[in-house]
């Protein structure tokens, strides 16, 4: 063999090398099919947000493929435990969990809502699917929930992205009511959800 076979040999096991190093830890990773979920509350519905500037819309354009919007107004963990196997009957590849705000705002204890998202995830991966997990702050609190919400990724390994409300909550440019974020937030939160899906896709 001469020396450009050699190269090209070479070439192909630093890729190899890299691509396996590159791959996510991220449990059931990569997706089984393009069909991405989004599953959750008023946030993932997109309350607040006028035509097609819901999360999932403006996600789907910038994929450049649909997601599919199963957010409920004021869904709880709890909710979102009844409702899991509605997400699943879809056999997704992805879905995306957005859930706990309504739990913190009614003051519901902090270890209940982490056995349901636990139990949620846990039948999630249980059917093949790649979980990502949103975060959002205790507003009722002093201190944050992130350290649940990275607990939960870290055991599950599952996508994970913190505190989506971070720098939206409280400036009206953001903001629809108290709760919700406008178009300008939803935008936001977006930017922050893309790379994370991108990244197992």
């Amino acid at each position: 063999m001469n020396k450009w076979v050699y190269f090209a040999i070479g070439i192909c096991i630093v890729v190899g090398i890299y691509l396996f190093f590159k791959k996510p830890n991220i449990k059931n990773y990569p997706p089984r099919n393009n069909t991405i979920v989004l599953f959750g509350d008023s946030l993932a519905r997109g309350y607040g947000s006028t035509k097609d500037n819901d999360i999932a819309s403006l996600l789907s354009k910038k994929l450049g493929q649909k997601v599919v919007n199963l957010g409920v107004d004021g869904n709880t963990s709890a909710d979102g435990l009844v409702r899991v196997e509605q997400v699943i009957a879809l056999r997704p590849g992805i879905v995306i969990v957005s859930l706990g705000g309504n739990d913190f705002l009614r003051k519901t204890d902090r270890t209940t809502t982490e056995k349901n998202l636990s139990l949620i995830i846990e039948k999630l991966q249980s059917e093949k699917i790649v979980v990502i997990l949103l975060g959002v702050r205790d507003q009722t609190l002093f201190d944050s929930a992130d350290s649940m919400y990275e607990r939960l990724a870290k055991k599950y390994q599952t996508g994970y992205v913190s505190n989506i409300l971070s720098g939206i909550v409280a400036d009206t440019r953001y903001m629809f009511d108290a709760i919700h974020p406008n178009d300008a937030g939803y935008t936001k939160i977006v930017e922050r959800i893309y790379p994370v899906v991108i990244d197992l896709i």
